[in-house]
């Protein structure tokens, strides 16, 4: 692993030496420190440092202004860890977990001696790589996490987050397996954190989404998080995630199961005629866009398609039915006819199309609306709606 010392690649410039150029281009992409020269700060805390007036005018204060660097121990800590490194790799057993782990502390040591530099971006990755190979996963992670998020458009970002999910992955398939209890206190396994393996897991996944939206692993990490959410059972959270990947991720090879178990979810969610429909509604839509879009994978489900499809239209009959029934309970039968109507039109192939012939027979005979009794009592007692005059008026005026 070589170290990068440089501050930037060449920019284009115009034809011709332009000062004012040269000035513009070193105010955006440096500061002019003391010493008169310009330097390119690296990461957002030297970032921060020298835009921030405040910080600069107390930079005197202990731990306030930049950190003093030292760039020969840094460079000597770095080679030092290298070294480890590479011995490591060729090493098996106890042995090469310990050597990693020294190395470790070598690149750590090397990044806190330079920081705000290509140096500490090095030695950060270099750092979470000694602790992954030494399977100390959750400092592994650690080390990742610092790195991204001091330096978010590090060259090192996809190989960051492949490293982060694989850990997510190993946390969430161990606590698969094995679950233990958020309470349980892990103190013999380093591979694993603390506690809560498989909330440590959606929370890396869930960071990863936040740090690198449109990176490489973008959609494979939304993926991942629908279908541990599906395989819970916390089929909203599935359902949403599903979605979220149809829409913002149209390229992904993920789509025909985001689709397919998205229907599932949807299915899952729907809690009966009383609650909203939906659920169902997106059912139906999925099972549309599953059969136009993916006709080879649909042939291979077609008996799942169907029975899902049979399903949506039951499930919005029963709807239908259950309002009409709430109608003609209130003696309201017009709106009962309405919805009995719209059965019949639509679902008359399901069970409750003869039920609902025969309540609109029934029904037919009888009252549009309820007969409101007691009516006298309304003028025994004053009304105070403002819209009431408003409305006698208009029916006087209509009169006349």
């Amino acid at each position: 692993m070589t170290s990068h010392f440089s501050v930037g690649c060449s920019t284009f410039r115009p034809f011709g030496k332009l000062p004012e150029y040269d000035s513009a281009k070193r105010s955006v992409e440096s500061y002019e420190n003391a010493d008169g020269d310009w330097v390119r700060p690296e990461g957002l805390k030297g970032e921060k440092q020298t835009k921030s007036p405040v910080t600069s005018a107390l930079a005197w204060i202990p731990g306030v202004g930049p950190k003093e660097v030292d760039k020969e121990a840094s460079r000597a800590a770095f080679l030092e860890g290298d070294a480890l490194f590479k011995k490591a790799s060729a090493t098996e057993g106890d042995e090469r977990r310990d050597l990693f782990r020294d190395a470790e502390k070598k690149f750590k040591k090397a990044a806190k001696e330079w920081p705000s530099s290509a140096m500490e971006q090095d030695a950060l990755m270099m750092a979470g790589e000694s602790a992954f190979f030494a399977e100390d996963y959750p400092d592994a992670e650690e080390f990742y996490v610092k790195l991204v998020k001091e330096y978010p458009r590090t060259m090192y970002l996809d190989k960051a987050d492949q490293r982060r999910m694989e850990i997510a992955l190993y946390w969430l398939k161990y606590d698969a397996a094995d679950h233990q209890e958020f309470w349980k206190i892990n103190f013999t396994d380093n591979r694993r954190p603390w506690n809560d393996t498989d909330g440590h897991g959606e929370r890396v996944l869930n960071k990863m989404r936040l740090d690198n939206p449109t990176g490489k692993l973008a959609d494979d990490v939304t993926m991942e998080l629908a279908t541990n959410a599906f395989r819970k059972g916390d089929f909203q959270e599935a359902r949403d995630t599903f979605e979220d990947l149809r829409i913002t991720y149209p390229d992904s090879p993920h789509q025909f199961d985001a689709h397919f178990l998205g229907l599932k979810a949807a299915l899952e969610t729907y809690n009966g005629a009383q609650y909203p429909q939906e659920p169902i509604d997106e059912a139906e839509k999925l099972i549309k866009q599953i059969v136009k879009q993916f006709p080879s994978q649909s042939k291979e489900h077609q008996e799942f398609l169907n029975r899902a499809y049979a399903e949506v239209r039951y499930k919005k009959a029963e709807r239908l039915y259950d309002q009409s029934s709430f109608r003609i309970k209130r003696g309201e039968n017009n709106s009962a006819q309405f919805y009995l109507d719209q059965l019949l039109t639509e679902f008359s192939d399901t069970p409750f199309a003869e039920n609902a012939r025969k309540d609109k027979d029934r029904i037919a005979q009888l009252p549009g609306e309820p007969v409101r009794h007691l009516q006298w009592l309304n003028k025994l007692f004053p009304e105070n709606s403002r819209t009431k005059p408003l409305l006698d008026s208009k029916a006087d005026s209509n009169g006349s």
